[in-house]
């Protein structure tokens, strides 16, 4: 436990420490970050340092030196190679071996802090170091650490408390860090009143002071060292940067002396402006030295003019060294004037060059930013990169004036004639260049947006066009033309609704046409100008060569390494010289190539100042200038340009688009022409189904028809109206072939369909026809001659009847009438046809009764003869008479279409011949667009024109052929006129539109400039402020739509111009442009002049608001400055308050004062119109301003008086309340009534008695404010009276607060004894009934319940004892205080201790008798469960199942033996039972039987149990060893098996280690055989032990025994064979594998010896002994290669032939590569052996040098010595103190010559030596 204990502490001290140091490298990381300007913020080292950058960022800073860029990916590979980086970065400062880039990117805490820990170790400590004179001789060994501590110690010693052993418990109690800081600083810590034991205190107050006087950041908390041991990691990091903060404060007062008349002399003036601003601070610090020695020179002078009044001594001497020095530091201030005034100009020439590369910068990355800006790849980015252009225009426009400022400060600058003033022009006259160049770069864009936008404009309106486009083809593309004719019908009716779409959507396409040419004209000016640009720029670049000639030597970059980057882009050589001068923008994104930085510095000749007194001043020269060549740029693009800036794809996609429309129009004809070829082909397949159905019903009808003798006569009628019926069914055929025929004819697309159809309708009417003639002769056999005259004279009767009908008809010339003719002759012509069928059945009847009836053969064939020829008659004359109804048919129908056409061509002639023309834009419009109509209307009619034409062709074929033609000309000129009256008036309709197109706008021009000259008009300049800045504010709004109405104007001038080339207009139009032109300049001017009245009249409104305001405000404190209310002091300090609120505000608004009176005389000056109201309004405020202070003065003196009696009075009366409030309370007689509110009483008695306390203070404060505040006060006396008179009535309450303090706590004791007395008896009552109940339970579980209800009750009781007990002592407390009711007190607690000893008993009893009745219950319950698990197991181990294998007899065992043990454990239960039994007690109905019969049953069942249990157990046994013994038989014959197959292997390896490798394997396998003989003894064993007990299976047991036997044998032979084998080949492969590592040992010793030789004796001696050395292992080596080769010969008989002379071949590798190695190794010595005497040489002439240098050190020892007895004598002689300093420094000047004189010889020996 103790062990458990101490692991769990220390690790959670590791845990603290752990945090700790987190704390601390988390501050320290972040405060190097900031110190450096990284915008870095850590939290959590052990996650923000996974990804890297933090890291790379922290060694970056701390290291000066610059790493690869991190890369900023989110991945773990990204985290990984950015850590990988730092790393190997550090592994070039130290060793960093144990941790990897994963252990940070996973957040390892102890590697990271180890990290951060080597980090500090390495840039912040190592760099700890002890001067020579901190330090003994020794110091230069001794770790950072150690000189960190020792600098501690020393600057600690003599510290009270202090003892700096460690960096851990010597600094717990903050003394050492305060001890630190007061041996730098004495002055911020008072080191005297720390206390050692305050650690907080004293921690909190180091570093405070720290951070807030030193600047050293707080890295640690003091709750982290205020421990037993703080981290030793974090209180170094915290403690070195104290050691280098005071480092760096000592090495700074060092040396100032020396440097004062160095830097007044010295000639430089600083080479950037950086350096002249530390120069000139520098200088005004040289300024107050100087200052402060001209005090101390007067000082010297007055003491001197003493000395030579007082004395009698001889002062020349002295008044001579006075002369020099006064002499000397006029010549210093004369210096200092002179360089401060060349500083001076120094500095304003560099921030003018500052400036202007600062000015250049800007115009540059401006100008860059215009010349490479795309223009957009869509509309949105186009209009976005417009606003932002607007953006950049409003910019440049505010940059001016700070553009311009730098210019003027250039034209002062070459004004003053100074040295660079070649310098100055040249950038002055630079810098206007670019401006200029920058306002045409941005106009340049300006027009190349807008003509990007127009042309993405048209783009967006072709893909929104191909859209529409794409989106209606699907529909003329779907081949569903429906299932049946009303489908088909919908989806044509469909079609044509769309088709009409289609034609309403001509005039989009032909808008985009018209916007195509205007994106085509638009399309140059998306281009740059290069070719303007090229110009300009080789101008410049020339014309800076020339000024860079004229550069003198001594100019020098003013950053040397700030070259900016040149930008190369190179373009491909394939594009033409038109792409090359296309903007950025118009061919797509820049790939920009950086080049590295070149530094082009010039080194500048320092003189002295005497030497050259016309030296100029070095100044910087610009790294990268816009005037040499603009920018040294290529453009390359590695991206495509922008195809849509190029006038050819904007009329590819016109075309495509004029394409797509055309396709459009032609699918939706294509489908047209299929959905109405569908509705025909589903016509003629209802047709063709019609007429199906019908020949079905008719072969239904012939299968019925059986003629009989009988009913001969009847079936006659019957056939001849089949035939009837059959004939018109012919006439249904024909117009299904008819429908054929002209499907053919057309193309139809279902052709085969078609003919398929039409077959299988043939089909079947042939068969129709088969039929017919079946029945026929059927008929035919039956019927005889008469009936068949009877029938030919009938057909003879009807065919003459035709015949007379047919040529009688006359026709009238209507087309109605012509049409009831058709359907006539239709009718006329299905009847011929019935007649003709009917003689053709006639006809076959007269060949069968020619047949039977020879004798009338000849009567009835002549009849028949007859019938034919009228009937060929009477079709002859049907066809003549269908012909002619045609022809009369098509020459009405082209009578009636000409009429119409013509009519038709009248009105629209009539409509184009109309001379009506717009009055305005909207009406113009609409008669074009109306005129457009017309050409819709006259291309629909073509159609019918075609169709006429096509008509009057056929007919003129005939007999109308001059009629005909002459309508024919007629319609065709008419429809020529037509087309050239519609070309002639929509010309004409054009050149209008566009005239009232200009007139709108110049009408609107006219209005805006109008409305504009109103606005100017007004003369009202504004009487406010905000009136002349609203006026302003609308004239500036004025003037941007000025701008708007110019571009308007230009607009309508270049329009102008086009429509004046070609309109008959052109006189109207110019002289409109003029009028407008006029007006327009007109307007121009008056705005100019009043937004210049408007300005003025702001800045004199502006003015005499802030006098307003001021004048008012002036009176409103005057009348406050005027008020006497400090005279009632009600609320005086309020009031006092308040005026100290109005000085204050008073002296704010003097600077509000002075500003509004310099702006006053500035417009004074600036000679303004109303100056005269400006200087009354100046003289008015200044004086109202010096009445109001005044006044201010005189009250505030007079309030402050008044509030200190105020405050007092308050005090005073505060305390009267409290006292009236105190005094009523102590009155009130009530002490309580009951507990409640005697408590609460004594609760308000308290409170009263904490206000007394609090009263008391006050009242002391009171009276020592009242003596204060009465001394030489108006109302001293009334003051004092009112103190002493409230200290009396407070003193004479005390008494009466005791008195009733007491009276209170005793009327609480007593209302507390009766209510707790009470509570008791209370709960005794409650309880009583529960322990005093006869119910103890009819079952074990009600027993038990109850049981535990009595337990808990019991419990309860003893628990409340000490309650109770509590209550009777405080009542016999009061008894024996004598309380003044001790009586009720005390018959009080007699009852409480009788009731409760009640309750004891009443719960004793209880208790015992309910353990009774539980223990009963429990013995019934035990033996019923005991019973019926003997009979549930009874049947278990009655079971025959003793397992099918070994797991299920195994199973079964252990299940057996559970159930033994259960059968144990179950006796021992029953022996409990009988136990429990014999103890009870036989109360109430409790019986002997009730307690032995049950266990007699049990003991029954038991007994039986085991007898059964024993039995199976046996058997179980003997089953499970059957089943063994063939598990085990099997597996071993299985394992011989597979060792059979290893032992009989032909593998014996390739190489020495492969053979090592199967000689192991078979020493395991020799392992396995032996542990597998062991495995066959105990099978043996086993069959053995079965077969003596007689085991039924004993035969099969016998065979499988000898089986195994007979196997094993096998095994072992095979083993022995292979391990012979293998011995040879291991013997073989090790004697070559020896050879091998021989020869790669001599190769790698050849690689590895050593060429190189020291450079020193010792590095030469420790490389000759190790030399030495390996020529000893050398020899020793031979001998062992010796024996090597020896072996290799002994085994060469035991291997192949090849093996044989791989060996051969590697011994003589062998011998070859030791003999070049002995052959190396003799050269090596030789080598050394001479370097070794050359080094002997050197190291002699080192003693001598050595020696020169401890001469040196003796001679700075005698000028130490000297400089000692100087000081001594400068203590003893004060008046020639400043006198010896100045002989001092003599003296030090000659000990630097001496000194210069001896370096200057030892570096003369030192050479001396060296050659």
């Amino acid at each position: 436990m103790d062990e458990e204990f101490a692991k769990h502490r220390i690790k959670e001290l590791q845990q603290q420490r752990m945090m700790v140091q987190k704390k601390t490298f988390t501050n320290w990381i972040n405060q190097i970050l900031s110190n450096n300007q990284v915008r870095i913020f850590l939290t959590d080292i052990f996650t923000e340092l996974k990804d890297g950058v933090a890291l790379i960022a922290l060694l970056e800073t701390i290291s000066g030196e610059k790493l690869n860029r991190p890369n900023r990916g989110r991945m773990r590979v990204h985290y990984l190679e950015n850590n990988s980086r730092a790393i190997a970065f550090l592994k070039t400062k130290i060793n960093v071996e144990l941790i990897g880039p994963e252990n940070i990117v996973d957040g390892d805490r102890t590697l990271i802090l180890g990290l951060i820990w080597m980090i500090i170790l390495r840039f912040q400590i190592a760099s700890i170091t002890l001067e020579e004179d901190e330090s003994d001789s020794s110091s230069a060994k001794r770790s950072a650490k150690e000189a960190l501590l020792i600098w501690c110690q020393r600057k600690t010693a003599g510290y009270e408390n202090v003892d700096v052993q460690d960096f851990s418990s010597s600094w717990k109690d903050g003394l050492a860090f305060n001890a630190l800081i007061h041996a730098h600083r004495p002055d911020l810590i008072n080191y005297k009143s720390l206390k050692q034991h305050q650690r907080i205190d004293n921690l909190t107050n180091a570093f405070t002071v720290a951070d807030e006087k030193l600047g050293i950041p707080k890295l640690l908390d003091p709750e982290d060292v205020a421990v037993p041991h703080p981290d030793e990691r974090s209180i170094m990091t915290y403690v070195s940067q104290y050691y280098h903060y005071f480092s760096k404060m000592r090495q700074g007062q060092t040396g100032q002396k020396r440097i004062i008349k160095s830097l007044v002399s010295s000639s430089d003036y600083g080479k950037h402006l950086l350096d002249v601003v530390d120069m000139v601070q520098k200088h005004n610090l040289i300024d107050s030295q100087i200052s402060s020695h001209g005090k101390n020179l007067k000082h010297i002078n007055k003491k001197a003019d003493n000395l030579g009044r007082s004395s009698e001594l001889n002062t020349d001497l002295v008044q001579g060294k006075l002369k020099e020095l006064n002499d000397a530091y006029s010549n210093l201030l004369e210096l200092s004037k002179v360089r401060r005034s060349k500083l001076k100009q120094q500095q304003q020439l560099f921030e003018f060059f500052r400036d202007c590369d600062e000015e250049e910068s800007w115009i540059f990355e401006k100008w860059q930013t215009v010349r490479t800006a795309v223009l957009g790849r869509d509309v949105t980015q186009i209009a976005a990169l417009i606003q932002k252009h607007k953006a950049l225009e409003s910019e440049v426009n505010s940059r001016q004036s700070i553009c311009f400022s730098v210019v003027r400060k250039g034209q002062h600058l070459y004004q003053r004639s100074l040295d660079c003033e070649k310098e100055v022009r040249r950038w002055v006259s630079t810098l206007q260049k670019q401006w200029q160049q920058l306002k045409d770069e941005i106009a340049n864009r300006s027009s190349r947006l807008q003509a990007a936008l127009t042309i993405k404009q048209y783009f967006a309106d072709v893909n929104e066009a191909r859209s529409w486009l794409l989106e209606k083809q699907p529909l003329l593309e779907s081949e569903d033309c429906g299932k049946d004719e009303s489908s088909a019908d919908t989806l044509l009716q469909r079609h044509m609704r769309l088709e009409k779409e289609i034609a309403a959507y001509s005039g989009e396409v032909k808008r985009l046409g018209d916007l195509a040419a205007v994106a085509v004209q638009q399309v140059p000016l998306t281009m740059c100008q290069a070719e303007n640009q090229e110009s300009k720029e080789t101008e410049s670049c020339s014309s800076d060569e020339e000024a860079v000639g004229l550069q003198t030597p001594l100019r020098e970059h003013h950053q040397a390494g700030a070259d900016k980057n040149r930008l190369k882009v190179k373009l491909p050589e394939s594009q033409t010289a038109r792409e090359r001068r296309q903007p950025l923008g118009a061919r797509g994104k820049i790939s920009i190539t950086i080049s590295e930085p070149s530094v082009e510095s010039e080194t500048a000749v320092d003189h002295p100042l005497a030497d050259s007194p016309s030296r100029k001043v070095s100044k910087p020269r610009r790294s990268r200038s816009m005037r040499r060549g603009t920018t040294e740029m290529q453009y390359s693009s590695t991206s495509r340009p922008d195809n849509d800036f190029n006038s050819a794809v904007i009329e590819d996609n016109q075309r495509n688009i004029n394409s797509c429309y055309s396709d459009l129009c032609q699918q939706a004809k294509a489908r047209r022409k299929a959905l109405q070829e569908m509705i025909q082909l589903y016509q003629f397949y209802n047709t063709c189904n019609d007429f199906d159905s019908w020949m079905n019903d008719k072969e239904n009808g012939f299968k019925t028809f059986e003629p009989k003798s009988d009913n001969v006569e009847a079936m006659q009628r019957k056939y001849e109206d089949f035939l009837t019926e059959l004939a018109a069914g012919k006439g249904r055929l024909d117009e299904i072939n008819q429908l054929v025929d002209e499907f053919l004819k057309t193309g139809h697309s279902k052709e085969q369909e078609i003919r398929a159809k039409q077959h299988e309708i043939h089909k079947r009417w042939a068969h129709m026809l088969v039929l017919k003639e079946e029945k026929g002769r059927e008929l035919i056999g039956t019927a005889d001659v008469k009936s068949f005259l009877q029938k030919c004279q009938d057909t003879t009767a009807l065919l003459q009847e035709k015949l007379t009908l047919l040529p009688n008809t006359e026709i009238s010339n209507s087309m109605k009438s012509v049409d009831e003719e058709r359907r006539k002759q239709v009718v006329s012509e299905r009847e011929i046809q019935a007649l003709e069928t009917r003689i053709e059945y006639l006809t076959k009847m007269a060949h069968s009764i020619k047949d039977t009836n020879r004798a009338e053969s000849a009567a009835i064939m002549e009849q028949v003869h007859q019938m034919e020829a009228l009937l060929h008659k009477v079709k002859g004359q049907a066809s003549r008479r269908r012909q002619f109804l045609a022809n009369a048919h098509n020459q009405q129908l082209y009578s009636q279409e000409s009429k119409e056409l013509l009519l038709w061509a009248g009105n629209m002639k009539d409509k184009l011949n109309s001379k009506e023309m717009g009055f305005d834009v909207g009406s113009a419009e609409n008669l074009l667009k109306e005129h457009n109509d017309l050409l819709l209307e006259i291309n629909a009619q073509k159609i019918k024109f075609e169709k006429l034409r096509e008509l009057g062709d056929r007919l003129m074929k005939g007999n109308c052929a001059g009629e005909v033609s002459h309508t024919m000309q007629k319609v065709m000129a008419v429809q020529a006129e037509l087309e050239a009256a519609w070309k002639e008036r929509n010309a004409r309709l054009q050149e209008g539109l566009e005239l009232q197109q200009f007139n709108r706008e110049a009408d609107r021009i006219e209005a805006t400039l109008a409305g504009h000259e109103a606005f100017l008009k007004i003369n009202h300049l504004g009487d406010n402020v905000d009136s002349v800045s609203s006026l302003l504010k609308r004239h500036e709004d004025f003037e941007n739509v000025l701008k708007l109405t110019d571009q308007r104007i230009r607009g309508l001038q270049d329009k102008a111009s086009r429509l004046s080339q070609n309109s008959n207009y052109a006189n109207i139009i110019r002289k409109r442009v003029s009028v407008i032109s006029d007006k327009w300049n007109d307007l121009n001017r008056s705005s100019n002049y009043r937004r210049n009245r408007l300005l003025a009249s702001k800045k004199l409104q502006e003015f005499n608001r802030d006098v307003a305001e001021l004048l008012m405000w002036i009176d409103e404190k005057f009348k406050l400055a005027s008020d006497e209310s400090y005279r009632d002091p009600t609320n005086i300090l309020r009031k006092l308050k308040r005026h100290e609120a109005v000085e204050k505000e008073v002296m704010a608004n003097e600077v509000r004062v002075d500003d509004l009176s310099k702006a006053g005389n500035d417009l004074i000056e600036e000679n303004h119109y109303a100056r005269d109201n400006i200087q009354s309004c100046l003289t008015t405020l200044k004086e109202r301003w010096m009445k109001l202070c005044n006044k201010l003065v005189e009250r505030g003196d007079k309030m402050r008086q008044a509030g200190q009696q105020e405050q007092l009075m308050e005090l005073l009366q505060d305390a009267k309340t409290k006292l009236e409030k105190i005094e009523k309370m102590l009155q009130n007689p009530n002490t309580g009534h009951d507990l409640r509110s005697s408590r609460l009483l004594l609760k308000e008695h308290k409170w009263l008695e904490c206000d007394m306390h609090e009263l008391a203070e006050k009242m002391n404060g009171i009276v020592n404010r009242a003596q204060k505040v009465a001394t030489d006060h108006f109302d001293s006396q009334r003051i004092l009276e009112q103190t002493q008179k409230h200290l009396d009535w407070f003193e004479s309450l005390q008494k009466p607060l005791e008195h009733r303090r007491k009276v209170l706590e005793a009327t609480v004791a007593l209302h507390e004894f009766y209510h707790h007395s009470d509570l008791e008896l209370k709960w005794i009552a409650e309880h009583i009934p529960s322990s005093t109940s006869s119910n103890y339970g009819k079952s074990l579980d009600m027993a038990q319940s109850l049981l535990q209800k009595q337990k808990e009750l019991q419990v309860e009781v003893n628990t409340h004892k000490q309650q109770f007990q509590k209550v009777l002592e405080m009542g016999q407390q009061m008894v024996s205080s004598q309380h003044h009711m001790a009586q009720g007190i005390e018959a009080k607690c007699r009852e409480l201790q009788s009731r409760w000893e009640e309750l004891e008993s009443a719960c004793g009893d209880r208790r015992k008798k309910l353990q009774h009745s539980v223990r009963f219950h429990q013995f019934i319950a035990d033996a019923s469960e005991l019973e019926a698990w003997a009979a549930e197991k009874l049947q278990l181990v009655a079971s025959e199942d003793y397992g099918k294998n070994e797991a299920a007899t195994l199973k079964l065992i252990k299940s057996h033996k559970a159930l033994e043990r259960q059968i144990q454990d179950y006796q021992g239960r029953a022996e409990e039972l009988h136990k429990i039994s014999e103890g009870l007690l036989l109360r109430g109905l409790i019986t002997f039987n009730m307690v032995d019969e049950p266990q007699e049953q049990i003991q029954k069942r038991l007994k039986e149990l085991r007898e059964c249990s024993a039995v199976r157990l046996q058997k179980l046994e003997e089953t499970l060893q059957f089943h063994e013994y063939l598990r085990e038989i099997g597996e071993l014959e299985a394992w011989v098996a597979q060792q059979m197959q290893t032992a009989s292997s032909e593998d014996y390896g390739n190489d020495y280690q492969h053979v090592l490798h199967l000689r192991a394997l078979y020493e395991d396998f020799l392992h396995l055989v032996e542990a597998g003989e062991e495995r066959i003894q105990g099978v043996q064993t086993l069959v053995k032990k079965l077969l003596e007990n007689n085991h039924p299976q004993s035969q099969e047991i016998t065979l499988r025994k000898d089986a195994l036997r007979n196997l094993w044998s096998s095994l072992q032979e095979r083993a022995r064979i292979r391990g012979q084998k293998l011995s040879d080949a291991e013997a073989v492969h090790k004697c070559s594998q020896d050879l091998c590592d021989a020869l790669t040992h001599i190769k790698e010793k050849l690689k590895s010896f050593p060429d190189e030789i020291a450079k020193d004796l010792r590095g030469v001696q420790a490389q000759l002994r190790r030399h030495e050395a390996l020529e000893h292992g050398l020899s020793g080596a031979e001998q062992q290669l010796q024996a090597l080769v020896d072996a290799a010969d002994e085994v060469l008989h035991r291997c192949s032939t090849q093996q044989s002379a791989d060996l051969q071949d590697k011994q003589q590798a062998v011998v070859e590569n030791w003999e070049t190695l002995r052959a190396k190794v003799d050269q090596r010595r030789e080598d050394l052996e001479h370097a070794c005497k050359i080094q002997r040489f050197l190291a002699q002439v080192r003693d001598k040098v050595r020696a020169l240098h401890d001469e040196k050190s003796g001679l700075y020892h005698q000028w130490e010595l000297k400089r000692s007895w100087l000081e001594k004598m400068l203590l003893q002689q004060i008046f020639y103190r400043d006198i010896s300093q100045m002989e001092k420094i003599m003296n030090s000047q000659e000990v630097s010559v001496l000194e210069m004189w001896c370096s200057r010889r030892y570096r003369s020996w030192v050479c001396i030596l060296n050659n």
